[in-house]
């Protein structure tokens, strides 16, 4: 509860919590739907599966993960199609001042106070 009373404290637009439920119907906070991750790969999905998978579902957005490795030209070609862009974890302004520029429609942040001060906030 101390992380949400400081983001509302820093007067960032939101926050975001993990909710899911177990097995055995109890509510608890947790980001990964077990507790152990199924794959450590961190190669995504070919650009044209990503395309095909979103038309197909009829998604209306897309969070992807901030790395070092970004395919603005992808991004750019999404945000064409209308979908709502998200990015996580950004922690630096210069990170989220490149996809904010690019259209990115909300960022998710550890550093609320360093990216609202970065942006005048």
């Amino acid at each position: 509860m101390a992380a949400f009373r400081l983001v509302w404290r820093l007067r960032a637009d939101g926050v975001q919590r993990d909710v899911r439920l177990t097995s055995d119907e109890k509510v608890v906070c947790i980001y990964e739907a077990t507790t152990g991750r199924a794959s450590e790969n961190r190669e995504g999905p070919i650009v044209e599966q990503l395309e095909r998978s979103l038309d197909e579902s009829a998604a209306d957005g897309l969070g992807v993960g901030c790395h070092s490795r970004h395919d603005f030209d992808m991004y750019e070609r999404l945000k064409g199609k209308g979908l709502f862009l998200n990015a996580w974890t950004v922690d630096t302004v210069d990170m989220a001042r490149q996809l904010w520029l690019r259209g990115f429609d909300s960022i998710t942040t550890d550093q609320p106070d360093v990216l609202l001060a970065g942006f005048g906030r």
